[in-house]
This record gives C-alpha cells, structure tokens and sequence, in this order.
C-alpha cells in the first residue's frame, strides 16, 4: 500500500477521492482568519494606547485649567545657611512663605512655575533623588539649580 502525505492528509489508494483545491481553500481562509485576529487585536491594542493618550491630555488640560482659576503656583524656596530647597505649591504665596521658617531663618523664593498639585507631584518624582530622606526637602545641587534656572524669566538688556 503506497501512501501520500499532503500536508496532514494521507492518502492510499483505497481513500475516498479528496478535493485538492478544497482543502487549500480551507487553509487559505483559515490563515486569513488567524490574521483577521490578530489585525484586530492589534487595532484594539492601538485603539487603548490612543484612548489612554487622549484621557492623559484631558487630565492635563483639566489641571491647567483648575490653575488658571485658582492661580495656583509651584514654588522653589531656599534658605541661605541651608544647602536644601522646599518645592511646594500655593494659591497664596506670599502667606505661605511668611509661615515657613527653618532655624528661625525665613525662606527666600528661587523661582515659582504655573501649576498644582499635579506639577508639584511631577517635580516631586523627577528629582526624587535628591529628596533629604524624611523630609520634604529636596538637596540643592547644580541639576536642580539648572532647572530653577531655566524657569526664571530671562531679562533683556534694552539699549
């Protein structure tokens, strides 16, 4: 008895005649539903990357916002026997730097930058490494100093 093997088929002489073309077909449209599945879980996975964007950008807008009608600022403060800095945030700047004090020493203001919480929470976490362990006080090094820098206004000389 000879037998033939066509993909997972076998076929003798006494096997009943089988449709070439038929089960090719099958494989054809079971390769084209495999990847119909995966097109699709691919597009669902695209579709909830740009529904997380989208809800991000919201979230952000809703904070600029909420800082435009509160008048919100995150601050940087410094006391000059103290090599650390304070980043809070303040709707009433001028009230909250008169109530801290460190050693009795009043704080003096490095620069301020739009925002809450949630840009107070994003400088918290981006210079979370120079945090003084225990406290809320950040270490005043050059990388923080750069960063302070580049928020102060820039003043141009007028000749």
């Amino acid at each position: 008895m000879i037998s033939v093997h066509l993909d997972r088929v076998i076929v003798t002489p006494d096997s009943p005649r089988i449709d070439i073309r038929a089960v090719r077909k099958e494989a054809r449209e079971e390769i084209y539903r495999e990847a119909l599945a995966d097109a699709r879980a691919l597009v669902a996975e695209e579709f909830a990357h740009e529904v997380q964007r989208a809800q991000e950008k919201l979230v952000a807008e809703a904070a600029r916002l909420h800082h435009v009608a509160t008048g919100s600022v995150v601050y940087y403060i410094g006391w000059r026997s103290q090599d650390v800095i304070k980043i809070g945030v303040s709707q009433n700047l001028e009230g909250r730097m008169r109530g801290l004090r460190m050693n009795g020493e009043k704080p003096f203001l490095i620069c301020t930058e739009p925002g809450g919480f949630d840009v107070e929470m994003k400088r918290h976490r981006q210079f979370s490494h120079l945090r003084v362990r225990g406290t809320e006080l950040f270490r005043w090094v050059p990388q923080l100093q750069e960063h302070c820098d580049a928020l102060r206004p820039r003043l141009r000389r007028i000749t």
